[in-house]
Order: C-alpha cells, then structure tokens, then sequence
C-alpha cells in the first residue's frame, strides 16, 4: 500500500496547452508521481489542439466548468497563459501553484503582448517552480518575484516506462539513430534532418523520428527533398511505445537552435534518452550543456563537427553510462514529487 509523507491532499492539476503536447504529457507524469505519495488529484484533462490557437479562448470557460463546483487544498497550474492561470487563481482558500518550464512568449511574433497577458498572474500564486537558472533569473530580477516563492526542481524521467532492462535491443546489419519529441510550433528538425542527409551519404543507418505535431507533414516533405535514405516517421505514440523506439536506437538525438527561447528550456528527452543509457548527440547550449560529460556535443554552427559526434557516438566510449547513473539519482519524478509534497506541507502550516 502507498503509505503518504503527510495526510493526504487534494490536488487539481489544469494545463494551458492541449492535448498531445509536452506539457500535457509532463501533467500526467506529475499527476501520477503525486498519487503514488498517497494524494488525490484531479487532473482536467485538455482537449486537442483547436485551429488558429482558438484552444486559448474555448478552453478558459472549460477550465472554469470543470474546476469551479469542488473544493482543493492545493491547485497546480501547468505552464503561464491565462486560460489555465485565471481558474486556477479563482481558487481562493487553495494552495496555488505554478509550473514554468520554458519561456512560451519567446516562440511567438507576438512575444511581447504574450507577456503583457502573463506575466501580471505570476505573482499572485503562492509557489513558482522552474526548471533551470534563467528562468530563475527572470523572474527574479525582471518580474521581481521574491526569491522565497520560488523552488527550483528538476525536468523529470518516469523510470518505470524509460526502463532499459524492458526491453532488448535487436541485431541488425545497420545502425539506428532516434529522435523523440512532440513537432509542434516550437520544433525545430530542420538542422536534424540536414544532419541525417549528410549521414545517410557516409553510413547505412536508418533514422527513426518519434512524435506527431502539426509540423509533422512539413518535416516528412523536407525529408523527401533532402532525399534521405532509410527514415521512419511514427507520428503520435504513447510514452511506452517511444521508450521501446528509443532501445532500438544506437544512438540518439537533441538540437536546440541558439535562439533566446531555447535558454529557457529543459529537455525532456535528453533526460529520458540517458534514463535508457543511449549515446546522446547534442549541442552545446543551454539546458544541454550541463549534460556535457554524458554526451556527444558539437558547435550548433558546425555541421561536420555534428557529423563527427555521431561518428563518435556510435563508436561508443561509455559516457552514457555515467549520464545513466545521474539521471537515475537526480531526475526521478517520483523524487521532485516528494519535494513537492514538502513544500506544500510547509505552506499550509503558514496558512494556518
């Protein structure tokens, strides 16, 4: 039986984006590492994307519906837009919550009135966790949030589907390479797959993209332009069924643009690509650069120099092995539960 580190506490969970997103994917982790400590949650599940960002509009009186006839200790508001902020905010005696994990705004013509629509909701809520130093930094030095709301805690890996001894990996006459990730507005493959062009000229590799989105059409038509050879896209898959395309992998895949965005970024599937101890190719920026010593990194400006890492990779020096072992200690959801828990705890006693 789960047994709880504190009396039990009611949890609604909301996610500004829809259904099929990141964020939408990293709400269920949480919600089910929430339970396992012993803690009912309500998590409204978001429906699918709606044309023309319309989701934003339609999904705010949604929110409002479902949220607004039962009582929470605690609210946890998934990501900064108004549509999921404002309900959660409307729950006066709860315990408010909001999780920022990258900066929205920066991927938008309109970063600038994206703000103004939500950074004046941020101060309001009780706690703010975030995932890395400059989203640290921004909101202390440009929102002015006190230092004391903020509690930085880790992009998490569900060790129970991201299991490499689930699943074996099979011998084939050529190499794999794997990329996971949702191909939404915020993706960028192009570089990725101008990577596979060069590599499929050089090798016999078969290249795997994991993931569906709405640029999915887009990237298997550059692909074809690109006339790369041997490439598989999956389109939308469950967690599970990407953790066993990731065994399959030889190595495995991330690149972040060297836009402002991206500074505010912690990736999701570096961490779960060493969680199934895969060689890792990145580059050097951002949130991947702390992953230096476990991974193949290349300047984001060098082709040839991401060539060689995925020359390197492949060759394997064991690296990942060690990223294996950090991951495992350090990114458990079920560990960020934990202090989750606690600091909730520690706020109902001063709202006592």
């Amino acid at each position: 039986m789960v047994q709880s580190l504190s009396p039990k506490h009611k949890i609604l969970m909301i996610c500004s984006l829809a259904k099929g997103t990141g964020a939408y994917l990293r709400g269920t982790y949480y919600e089910k590492s929430l339970k396992e400590l012993g803690n009912q949650v309500d998590f409204i599940k978001p429906f699918r994307r709606l044309p023309f960002e319309a989701y934003y509009i339609f999904s705010l009186p949604y929110y409002l519906f479902k949220s607004f006839f039962k009582k929470y200790d605690v609210v946890i508001c998934l990501k900064t837009f108004p549509n999921a902020m404002i309900p959660a905010l409307l729950k006066r005696n709860a315990i408010k919550i909001i999780d920022i994990d990258d900066l929205d705004s920066g991927f938008s013509r309109f970063s600038w009135i994206i703000s103004k629509l939500q950074d004046p909701f941020i101060k309001y809520f009780d706690l703010i966790t975030v995932h890395n130093d400059e989203l640290y930094k921004r909101l202390t030095e440009k929102l002015k949030i006190p230092k004391e709301k903020i509690y930085r805690i880790e992009q998490g890996v569900r060790f129970d589907i991201f299991d490499k001894n689930k699943y074996k990996k099979k011998k084939s006459d050529y190499k794999t390479i794997v990329y996971t990730g949702h191909l939404s507005r915020t993706s960028d493959l192009d570089y990725i797959l101008l990577i596979f062009s060069e590599l499929s000229k050089k090798e016999k590799i078969k290249f795997i993209v994991v993931g569906g989105g709405i640029k999915l059409e887009k990237y298997k038509k550059l692909a074809g332009k690109l006339d790369i050879k041997n490439i598989e896209f999956t389109g939308y898959v469950l967690p599970e069924k990407t953790a066993e395309f990731i065994s399959k992998a030889d190595i495995c895949i991330v690149h972040y643009p060297e836009i402002e965005a991206n500074k505010y970024r912690a990736s999701m599937k570096i961490r779960e690509y060493l969680a199934m101890e895969k060689p890792v190719v990145c580059n050097s920026f951002g949130d991947l650069k702390k992953f230096k010593k476990y991974t193949y990194q290349f300047n984001s400006k060098d082709l040839n120099e991401a060539l060689q890492a995925c020359f390197k990779a492949l060759k394997s020096d064991g690296r990942e092995k060690l990223g294996y072992k950090y991951v495992r200690e350090n990114m458990s959801w079920n560990k960020i539960a934990k202090g989750i828990v606690k600091r909730i705890d520690e706020l109902k006693k001063t709202k006592v």
